[in-house]
C-alpha cells in the first residue's frame, strides 16, 4: 500500500462518489448532509446512483483509468455496504493508492490496518460524527498544506506492518 510518490499537487475537484447501490442508510445520511455544503464542496457522482457527470464510470476498479479518474479529487467517499470487524474492501484502498483522502465508514478495526492519520474515519451515523467528518473535509480544503500533509502520511500504521499472517488468518 505504500507509494514512493510524494504528493505535492492539490487536485482541482473536490469530492468523488462512485456508488451503484442506492441502499446504505448511513452513507445516504452522510451524502445528504454533504450535498448541503455544495457552496463549499462540489460533489461528483460517478456511479450509477445519482450520477451527475454524464454517465457512470465503467473502468475496472483495478485499472489505471479508474485510478486516474479518482486521483482528480481531493476526497473519495469510501463507505462499505455493512460494518463488520475485518470487512475492509477496495473502497478505502483506491484513495490511498492515488494520494487522495478517503472518507471511510465501515470496519471499526480499520485503524489496525490503515494509518488513522491517512483518512477521515466516520465513526458512527450520529449527527455529531457526520458533522465532525464534514468539518474535517472543509478544513482540509481550506488549508491545502494540511491536505498535503494527510495524503503524504504513510498508509500503514507506524509505517510498518506489525501484524503477522497468523494474526490476519485468525481475524478471518
Amino acid at each position: 500500500l505504500e507509494s514512493a510518490n510524494f504528493q505535492n499537487i492539490i487536485p482541482n475537484k473536490d469530492v468523488c462518489v462512485i456508488i451503484s447501490n442506492p441502499g446504505g442508510g448511513i452513507r445516504n445520511k452522510f451524502l445528504n448532509k454533504l450535498e448541503k455544503l455544495k457552496k463549499y464542496l462540489s460533489v461528483d457522482y460517478a456511479g450509477r446512483y445519482k450520477n451527475n457527470i454524464g454517465g457512470a464510470i465503467t473502468h475496472n476498479y483495478n485499472s489505471k483509468e479508474f485510478l486516474d479518474f479518482v486521483s482528480q479529487y481531493k476526497f473519495i467517499i469510501s463507505m462499505e455496504n455493512s460494518r463488520e470487524d475485518t470487512y475492509i474492501t477496495e473502497k478505502i484502498i483506491h484513495g490511498l493508492l492515488v494520494k487522495t483522502v478517503p472518507v471511510y465508514w465501515g470496519s471499526q478495526n480499520v485503524e489496525d490496518y490503515i494509518n488513522k492519520e491517512r483518512f477521515i474515519d466516520l465513526k458512527s451515523d450520529t449527527d455529531s460524527d457526520i458533522n465532525k467528518s464534514l468539518s474535517m473535509m472543509l478544513n482540509l480544503k481550506k488549508f491545502p498544506h494540511n491536505w498535503l500533509n494527510m495524503v503524504n502520511q504513510p498508509n500503514i500504521p507506524n509505517n510498518k506492518l506489525t501484524r503477522t499472517i497468523d494474526d490476519i488468518l485468525s481475524d478471518i
